[in-house]
């Protein structure tokens, strides 16, 4: 079922669908009471779109687009991957923390003019050479045959990422409202990517500052403002590409419904069979190993992607593609037995989060770290083979943020014995 028969079948069963999501918001109300997180953590903002997402399930069932044995896989392979997923998630790891940074404070400015430039740098070559993702038809592939320079997109989010963290936490707690250019940038950039995440970002450090400075609460009137400035730059993207404004709107809105786009392009017609996966094994673990250049790119595209182009077989060069979310791609490479890699790969989630947040949380420098970290890991919630692909650029990044906080450690070092010997005479 292609997306215009969806957004059909949606329209001559709106009420049908009102109930599907509604059954769906009661079954996530308790992995809301377990993350203990403001409503704009990044894994409650993920929850959310997948409470629109298991929607479409319900709805298919309330239509008869789903076969019986679907539905109850896609129910037991949710609730088997969220049970790993919230077993223990508020559980901390009891050893000692063993890093220690001198100088943190110096370190900690000092990266943030280091890391503006070089995203300043990246994004503007990106806009030149490749063009600007708004205007191009598919933004996945603006790095496709790009000579090694998808590399930059690699590095981007965590140079984004910290230096948002700097500026806001600069503004809400030391009241430096000069950085508000800084955010001001980082808002015309993620109209110019055109995609919902760039600003989203912005709402997940914020909520991480919140998280860190137990002091400040958000009030209604804060989720007022940023859920207002989120639809107004969500639509103003749209508005941008010579939408009307009425079709901004629907298409902003359906962009929640169609977290679940995934069902409605596999479930009808069982369309999931069709997707050719030769190397079932090796396929998870090929998303890490590949960008590591450990093993060869696998002959064969994403199952999300596969599934896109046989339901759109006139762009099969596209470079796009729905996310296989786990009671997909887990039925596709194991059958029934994918219900343990489910369980498995939400443990595995929920061991992850605890073990970053013990060795990033409690430090001013390597906090920022810990937000882009748990900001990339959601992709292992919605779609786990992207998320394994993240995981590679994380250890990438933490390669990269240690690295230019060492050659900074030195130059503060050198200042301050320079300033020690000046003040010894």
């Amino acid at each position: 079922m292609d997306g215009q028969t969806f957004i059909f079948l949606l329209a001559t069963n709106w009420l049908k669908y009102i109930i599907a999501l509604i059954i769906s918001m009661i079954c996530s109300v308790p992995i809301f009471k377990v993350i203990k997180a403001p409503i704009i953590d990044p894994y409650k903002i993920t929850t959310i779109f997948t409470v629109f997402a298991n929607a479409i399930p319900i709805f298919l069932l309330f239509t008869n687009n789903i076969s019986i044995n679907d539905f109850i896989y896609f129910v037991l392979s949710e609730v088997l991957f969220l049970f790993g997923f919230l077993f223990h998630f508020n559980r901390e790891l009891k050893i000692n923390h063993p890093i220690t940074i001198v100088n943190e404070t110096k370190i900690y400015i000092r990266l943030f003019y280091i890391f503006f430039g070089l995203f300043l740098i990246f994004d503007l070559f990106t806009f030149k050479y490749f063009g600007i993702p708004l205007f191009l038809d598919y933004r996945m592939a603006l790095y496709s045959n790009s000579g090694g320079f998808g590399i930059i997109a690699r590095f981007l989010p965590l140079f984004k990422i910290y230096c948002i963290y700097y500026s806001l936490n600069e503004i809400i707690v030391n009241r430096k409202y000069s950085k508000l250019i800084i955010i001001l940038i980082f808002i015309i950039d993620g109209i110019l990517w055109g995609s919902k995440s760039g600003f989203i970002q912005i709402v997940f450090v914020y909520s991480f500052i919140i998280i860190k400075n137990e002091a400040y609460k958000i009030s209604y009137k804060v989720y007022l403002v940023l859920g207002s400035l989120i639809l107004l730059i969500g639509i103003s993207g749209l508005l941008i590409t010579n939408h009307s404004l009425e079709q901004s709107l629907v298409t902003f809105f359906y962009r929640f419904i169609a977290s679940g786009d995934i069902y409605y392009y596999s479930y009808p017609d069982q369309l999931y069979k069709y997707v050719n996966i030769p190397d079932k094994v090796m396929y998870l673990p090929s998303f890490f190993l590949a960008p590591a250049r450990l093993m060869n790119y696998l002959p064969y595209k994403s199952a999300g992607i596969q599934i896109y182009n046989i339901i759109h077989p006139y762009y099969i060069d596209a470079v796009t593609g729905p996310n296989p979310r786990m009671p997909i791609i887990s039925y596709i490479l194991f059958g029934w037995y994918g219900l343990i890699l489910s369980f498995l790969a939400g443990r595995f989630i929920s061991f992850f989060r605890r073990i970053i947040k013990y060795f990033f949380f409690n430090s001013l420098l390597l906090y920022p770290l810990y937000i882009y970290i748990m900001i990339e890991s959601c992709f292992l919630l919605y779609d786990f083979a992207q998320g394994i692909s993240n995981i590679f650029n994380i250890l990438i990044n933490i390669i990269v943020f240690f690295f230019f906080s060492f050659l900074v450690s030195l130059n503060s070092t050198s200042s301050n014995k320079y300033n020690a010997t000046k003040n010894c005479k």
